[in-house]
């Protein structure tokens, strides 16, 4: 039988016992936060360090996006709008990943214009902008004066 005298110390005890297991989760914690605090950090950096990537034009992406221009300037001229990233790649010779990589570019490019697919929200559609469109069409209408002048084979 417990005396009345012990009673105290044991309940004492336990309280020591769990006020110690208590601090030993505050210190797990503490240091989990701090790992969780420094991935954040090193993600925010590399977040950062991707978002500021300039893509650099070299002599061949410049060479496909001047063959990317005229393959969606005769496929307007022939009264397709735009090109899926699939098809666009195919008429250029390279494939649609690499054309994928190239969409920062095209999308700097004021020759080009990107927009979602609108039935397939995941597909791109690059086209010629509308400031391309105009020039297109000046164009069009200057060879089509040339050719009733005569001038124009």
């Amino acid at each position: 039988m417990v005396s009345p005298a012990s009673a105290p110390t044991s309940e004492l005890f336990q309280l020591q016992m769990q006020i110690s297991d208590l601090q030993k989760r505050l210190e797990f914690a503490e240091d989990n936060i701090e790992i969780l605090q420094d991935l954040v950090i090193r993600q925010k950096r590399r977040i950062d360090s991707l978002a500021n990537v300039q893509v650099e034009v070299t002599e061949k992406t410049d060479a496909r996006l001047n063959k990317l221009y005229d393959c969606l300037t005769d496929a307007t001229m022939a009264g397709q709008i735009g090109m899926p990233f699939k098809q666009a790649a195919r008429e250029v010779g390279i494939t649609r990943q690499r054309l994928s990589q190239l969409r920062d570019l095209i999308a700097k490019d004021e020759r080009f214009a990107l927009s979602k697919h609108p039935s397939h929200k995941a597909k791109w559609i690059v086209s010629l902008s509308p400031k391309s469109l105009h020039d297109l069409k000046k164009v069009k209408t200057a060879n089509l004066h040339l050719h009733q002048m005569g001038e124009c084979k």
